[in-house]
């Protein structure tokens, strides 16, 4: 493989040989013969660069990294993670042994349909004897690469890998995680192996502590150095629990389920969050193991017209002697507890509760039995209340 520069083009060799510290381009081009970018699965994971899976412990970013080692080495899609052919994987794990990277990769095959001979020797895992420390702090100042860096290397070239997944940053150095300045060193260092080598390198890491937004690039722990030279991120979130009622899914279900959204996109857009669902599969052994399975929230029920007039008539009715209120609340007379009833849950709520405004429900106010004025729901003037049809002067 052609070594290259620290921007991935190789340098022009009389500008090499002459020690110059930079390329100059300043003539015209054919836009025809730009080479395309060197994808190894489009979107993700790209020959030369450094990309980062963000996502708190428990949540199988581990999980979807082997999957997805899975899918490059089997040249098939799994969900919008689709590499156009079959490549060659190295998964560096620091945490699991090689029984349990077996076990979860057995899993996983599952949802292929394929079996560990399928993998043939594409997907390599490697682990650690000892310690897993590919950068540390030299005797006599600054930082040096280790002897288990070279090795890895060395594995990297023999196998003619293309994509390398390191799983978890925090196992790889022994540099301050917090300082800017040699976290910098660090992932310096795997970006120019990268181009090097002619590898994608997928590092997986852990959040900072506190509330993270999926999304996030700030979400990152440590220093933020990290995000600052990688070329793409995204972080690996749970369901919330605000998810789970909108997709009506129960409260026992809700870690069943993983979001993936971008954090960082260099070459395009970000796109929609990618949904996953922990599947439990029996494997050889009679182990019961996870995979995780793409995953499509469902869509929100549309209210038909006769919905509609089901809804009306009740809403004429009101409850316990009021209006319904219009509000999505928790109390009995909010107009959820009505749409619920109906069938219309979660992200069906909303678009019902307009399509029976669409159809002839009006949000009025009234005064309630306490003398207070509240927003209330009517259709052809009932249910029967004291309308008084001015600004609203209170909460329902």
């Amino acid at each position: 493989m052609e070594r290259a520069n620290w921007l991935g083009e190789p340098p022009p060799e009389a500008e090499a040989e002459a020690g110059a510290k930079f390329w100059v381009d300043a003539e015209s081009w054919d836009e025809s013969a730009i080479p395309r970018r060197a994808w190894i699965a489009p979107r993700y994971l790209l020959r030369g660069t450094v990309a980062v899976l963000i996502g708190a412990p428990g949540v199988a970013k581990s999980l979807l990294a082997l999957t997805w080692g899975i899918a490059l080495a089997l040249g098939e899609p799994h969900g919008d993670f689709a590499p156009p052919s079959k490549t060659r994987v190295a998964v560096c794990n620091a945490e699991d042994d090689r029984d349990e990277q077996r076990r979860r990769m057995s899993a996983a095959l599952r949802q292929f349909g394929a079996t560990p001979g399928d993998l043939g020797d594409r997907l390599m895992r490697l682990g650690p004897i000892g310690v897993a420390t590919l950068m540390r702090r030299s005797v006599i100042g600054g930082f040096e690469k280790t002897s288990g860096f070279a090795e890895l290397a060395r594995l990297v070239a023999e196998r003619e890998v293309d994509v390398l997944v390191l799983d978890p940053l925090a196992e790889l150095h022994e540099l301050d995680e917090n300082s800017n300045g040699e976290l910098r060193q660090f992932i310096a260092a795997i970006r120019s192996f990268a181009i090097e080598a002619n590898v994608a390198v997928l590092l997986l890491h852990h959040v900072r502590k506190g509330a993270v937004s999926p999304g996030d690039m700030d979400a990152a722990r440590g220093a933020s150095a990290l995000i600052g030279a990688v070329r793409a991120a995204w972080t690996l979130a749970a369901m919330s629990e605000t998810e789970a009622e909108s997709f009506n899914i129960p409260k026992n279900r809700r870690t069943y389920f993983a979001r993936l959204d971008d954090a960082k996109t260099n070459y395009g857009p970000a796109g929609a969050p990618r949904w996953f669902e922990k599947t439990v599969i029996q494997i050889g052994n009679g182990e019961m193991l996870p995979a995780l399975l793409p995953w499509s929230p469902p869509v929100p029920r549309a209210a038909s017209a006769e919905d509609c007039n089901a809804l009306l008539r009740e809403i004429e009715r009101g409850v316990a002697g009021e209006p319904f209120s219009p509000k999505l609340g928790p109390h009995s007379r909010s107009i959820r507890a009505l749409l619920r009833r109906h069938g219309f849950a979660g992200a069906a709520e909303r678009p019902a509760l307009d399509a029976l405004l669409a159809a002839g429900a009006e949000i009025a106010i009234y005064r309630t039995g306490a003398r207070k004025d509240a927003q209330g729901l009517r259709h052809t003037g009932r249910p029967s209340a004291e309308w008084t049809d001015g600004e609203d002067g209170g909460d329902a």
